[in-house]
């Protein structure tokens, strides 16, 4: 029984890599191919923060997002005091 070196297990590993990797790459284009964006599965694994535009809770997220609406918006002054956490200042900390 031979034994191989070192280098030569390295680079026999590195060829198995380079396969693997271009074996995923191939399924993972023709998968992609043969979905469009309408069937491209969403996993939401956890929601917890405060949503803008009315959403209390999970099923109203979602919602927002199954009919493509966005509730990007100011963040309310009351939440906190801009000025005292940003300044145009660029000597002071922000």
């Amino acid at each position: 029984m031979s034994q191989i070196s070192d280098q030569k297990r390295l680079e026999l590993a590195y060829k198995k890599i380079l396969k693997l990797e271009e074996k995923l790459k191939d399924h993972t284009e023709s998968k992609a191919q043969s979905l469009d964006s309408s069937q491209i599965p969403v996993a939401v694994i956890g929601a917890a923060c405060r949503y803008p535009g009315g959403i209390n809770n999970l099923a109203d997220l979602w919602n927002q997002f199954a009919n493509g609406n966005s509730s990007i918006g100011a963040i309310p002054a009351k939440r906190w005091d801009l000025a005292e956490i940003f300044s145009e200042n660029r000597d002071e900390p922000n």
